[in-house]
């Protein structure tokens, strides 16, 4: 944030120009992305949630259209946006109790749709949604509200990816929260996260999209500021 107007009736936050827009729009529809890509586009998510996690604040609404994208030599950088639904933890606990369900059709979790509880662990679930369509190049629940259903992973569409890769989204759409684990944790120590660049992909799977790895990323944004 650059700056901030508060007025009686709204807040305005003045943030930095996004020009190529979000993620949404980059992704065609039951198309696959090269898993070292979503590999570096998962790094710099999961360092977004772990500041955020760190910080005992809840984003409650992650999802492809509110990650704006700046490119930079080539390859994009991921911001995350609309704090609109955000929650921050009360001192000393590990939810926060909802008197309705939030969040985007197809990202909610189990916990706030039958328990309306809302974890940190709970933005993990709604990345991990888009981490599997990016990978399998299909939802990983049909219908979306099916998110205590066992994962499918179809070998047509998953032969491209990694155990380790399966196992990662496997883990971010654990039915329980704590399962899950922590973005901390999944970043420092999960070896999908933490591991090298994957091989190339088959042919038919999508191409031109490109990601700054997290280092990269990090060391770029300070060069901008």
């Amino acid at each position: 944030m650059l700056h901030f107007v508060e007025t009686p009736v709204e807040l305005v936050l003045l943030t930095r120009f996004a020009p190529r827009g979000d993620l949404s729009g980059c992704v065609p529809r039951n198309t696959c992305v090269e898993e070292a890509e979503v590999r570096k586009l998962s790094r710099q998510l999961l360092s977004a949630l772990a500041f955020l996690s760190g910080r005992s604040i809840i984003h409650g609404d992650v999802k492809p259209s509110n990650i704006f994208l700046t490119e930079l030599w080539g390859a994009m950088i991921l911001q995350l946006a609309d704090f609109g639904l955000s929650r921050r933890l009360p001192p000393g606990q590990t939810l926060v109790h909802l008197c309705q369900v939030q969040g985007s059709h197809g990202f909610i979790p189990a916990e706030v749709i039958h328990r309306k509880e809302l974890h940190c662990a709970s933005d993990l679930f709604s990345f991990g949604v888009f981490v599997f369509r990016y990978l399998g190049g299909y939802d990983p629940f049909y219908p979306a509200s099916k998110v205590t259903d066992p994962l499918l992973f179809d070998e047509g569409s998953w032969r491209h990816v990694s155990p380790a890769g399966r196992d990662f989204v496997a883990r971010t759409l654990a039915v329980e929260p704590a399962a899950r684990g922590t973005a901390r944790a999944l970043l420092e120590e999960h070896p999908w996260a933490r591991g090298p660049a994957a091989p190339a992909p088959p042919a038919d799977a999508g191409r031109g999209l490109r990601f700054h790895d997290l280092e990269g990323a990090l060391a770029l944004w300070q060069r901008c500021l």
